[in-house]
């Protein structure tokens, strides 16, 4: 496989199939880390909030590659109280700002309705509600996120509603670190300076227990494992093998609603009326989930299905969970994703 000069890791499009190598990388959409060579721009609410060195020259474990289409990436710190805005261009991602945020009563980690508590998870910001729609509690206005999300439902998270919103006018500025009843709090300023960088249902919000950083090779090492895994699932899928196929599936498995037993069957029975079958997957994003001590990733990408009697293209999104014997499997697979 040929390398760039980083060795970056990940493609823009990942093609394997009839006669085809899963080796056969083609352009990579990993770019650099870029450093910021001045002061982060100010934000609306304090002349500056200060970034030690890793703020400045790492990104989050999170990021590991993001699709084109997505132009911006919010990370919040929970435990630390700070909301990061990243950039996203022609594979490099670069810290635009960072801002001052409050979190729910009782900490993080939600896990029902009314517990006080912020959820962990990567969720995409769905809407805009003007403040003048709400009450003063919400000050100039809230952005929802799609909490909960498909891993929240499946693993019995519940509750709803959970926004990121300006302050009250009383409290235009800084709440205390953990004042809300599950809500990312922001100044209204700062609020509303984030307007130009949200795209609705596109861009996405990590909500991290705690942020932890990576150098360039640290990313490139966690993009290499997300392009080993996708390239073993395609290539299992192609062999119209089922069993091996279905091997990339934890036992307990939700994979579109069916058991990991129920897509034996169902591959079994379909592939044995094909002759052959090719997949490529576009606009790939990838993440390290938050909260799962680096055993868990969030795929998502564009599936281009083509075989001999079918033809298909769909959103897919893949979480993946490293087991107690080190090998990495599908928990979770939604074949037709909307973040709606």
């Amino acid at each position: 496989m040929q390398k760039g000069p980083l060795l970056l890791a990940i493609a823009c499009v990942i093609s394997s199939g009839a006669g085809a190598s899963t080796a056969n990388i083609l352009p990579p959409i990993m770019g650099n880390i870029v450093a910021l060579n001045s002061p982060i721009p100010v934000t609306p609410v304090e002349e500056q909030i200060a970034l030690g060195a890793q703020e400045l020259t790492m990104l989050p474990t999170s990021l590991v590659a993001l699709p084109a289409s997505t132009d911006h990436v919010l990370v919040a710190d929970l435990e630390r109280n700070r909301l990061y805005l990243y950039e996203h261009r022609d594979g490099d991602i670069r810290l635009l700002r960072a801002m001052y945020l409050s979190i729910g009563k009782a900490g993080y980690g939600k896990r029902e309705e009314g517990d006080n508590l912020s959820p962990v998870g990567i969720y995409t910001i769905t809407s805009w509600i003007p403040g003048e729609n709400l009450p003063d509690l919400y000050g100039k206005g809230a952005w929802p996120v799609n909490y909960p999300n498909p891993l929240d439902r499946m693993e019995g998270r519940t509750g709803y509603g959970i926004w990121l919103h300006g302050n009250p006018t009383e409290t235009p500025g800084r709440r205390p670190p953990r004042s809300s009843e599950g809500c990312i709090t922001l100044a209204n300023a700062d609020l509303l300076s984030l307007e130009p960088f949200i795209d609705l249902q596109t861009t996405p919000v990590v909500f991290a227990d705690q942020v932890r950083w990576q150098t360039q090779e640290q990313r490139v090492e966690q993009a290499t494992l997300v392009r080993n895994l996708l390239e073993g699932w395609m290539s299992s899928w192609e062999s119209l093998d089922a069993e091996k196929l279905v091997s990339h599936y934890s036992d307990d498995a939700n994979i579109g609603g069916l058991s990991k037993d129920q897509l034996y069957r169902q591959k079994a029975d379909v592939n044995s009326r094909k002759e052959w079958l090719k997949l490529r997957v576009t606009d790939l994003a990838a993440y390290v989930y938050p909260g799962s001590n680096g055993n868990r990733l969030q795929v998502d990408f564009v599936q281009d299905y083509r075989s001999s009697n079918y033809s298909s293209k769909s959103h897919k999104r893949q979480y993946w969970e490293r087991g107690t014997d080190g090998q990495w499997r599908i928990i979770l697979e939604i074949p037709d994703y909307s973040p709606l």
